[in-house]
Parts: structure tokens; C-alpha cells; sequence
């Protein structure tokens, strides 16, 4: 997990707290189309009924690793709870998912 500290960050939604990268290893993830419904899957992924937000995402195809930056947590704990979440999204588009840590 990688952590990306802005606790005066303010997007256009109003969210505000630590934004918090988390990587995730898609392996079946194999073309641009794979990419674009990973991006979609997981922006359509509501992280819980708090104010969080998925703010950025970051394919690597060649690695198939996906990161995804996560506004809206107090620490990178809170972004840790965040990921059955996330991988639940890809699962119900047909993706496996784990996190990386490193």
C-alpha cells in the first residue's frame, strides 16, 4: 500500500482528508477493454456509506497492476478497510483481484 498525504485537499466534491494509493494485481486484466471496464468497475464502487471517494486510477498493463487513489481517509488504515470493496467491484465485472503490498 502506498500513502499520499494531502490533509488539506479539497476536491470539487467536497471530500476532504488523506488521499490514499492502494494497488491491486488484476491478472486476468489483458487489453485496453479489460482496462476500461477495471477503470469503470471500479469507479461505479461505493467504499462504504462514508464520504470516501475513488479519485484516481492508474493502470499498468504489462504488470497488471491497477492503483487507485482513495480521498477521504483519516489514515491509511481506514483505506485498508476500504479494499474487499474495491476488489468485490472488479469481481462482479468478471476481474480477480488481491492487493499489493509492499
Amino acid at each position: 500500500m502506498h500513502s499520499s498525504s494531502s490533509s488539506n485537499d479539497n476536491n470539487d466534491n467536497g471530500v476532504g482528508g488523506e488521499i490514499i494509493k492502494v494497488v491491486l494485481k488484476v491478472p486476468d486484466m489483458m487489453c485496453e477493454g479489460c482496462a476500461e471496464s477495471v477503470t469503470n468497475a471500479l469507479k461505479e464502487s461505493k467504499s462504504g456509506d462514508d464520504d470516501s471517494t475513488t479519485r484516481e486510477i492508474s493502470i499498468d498493463l504489462e504488470t497488471k497492476l491497477v492503483t487507485v487513489s482513495v480521498g477521504g481517509c483519516a489514515s491509511a488504515v481506514e483505506a485498508m478497510g476500504k479494499l474487499p470493496e474495491l476488489v468485490n467491484a472488479l469481481k462482479e465485472n468478471g476481474f480477480d483481484a488481491e492487493p499489493v503490498f509492499d
